[in-house]
């Protein structure tokens, strides 16, 4: 996950160890230098706490960003790759 280093980079300090920051930060990369932005959106739960998870894509490049929003006001990034598409429709009896 070469893409999520480089993103994380970008936040200094120990933040960038953890992989976790202001989510105004990590938002600024992911859509400034990845031109992602949210595509869905879901309530969780993570050790007892609410948390907001994203999904931040590029459907021209194919770059997409999973990220947690914290009840404590942080954002992490979890997952990034490649690839990114929506299926029109799903065919009945095919794996999507």
């Amino acid at each position: 996950m070469i893409r999520m280093a480089a993103a994380f980079a970008l936040i200094a300090g120990p933040v960038a160890a953890a992989q976790c920051g202001p989510p105004e930060v990590l938002t600024s990369v992911l859509g400034g230098t990845y031109g992602e932005y949210p595509v869905s959106r879901g309530l969780g739960s993570q050790q007892g706490n609410s948390v907001i998870m994203e999904t931040w894509a590029n459907p021209e490049t194919g770059t997409w960003s999973i990220i947690v929003n914290r009840s404590d006001g942080v954002a992490c990034l979890v997952a990034s790759g490649e690839a990114w598409h929506v299926p029109l429709a799903p065919i009945p009896g095919e794996p999507m």
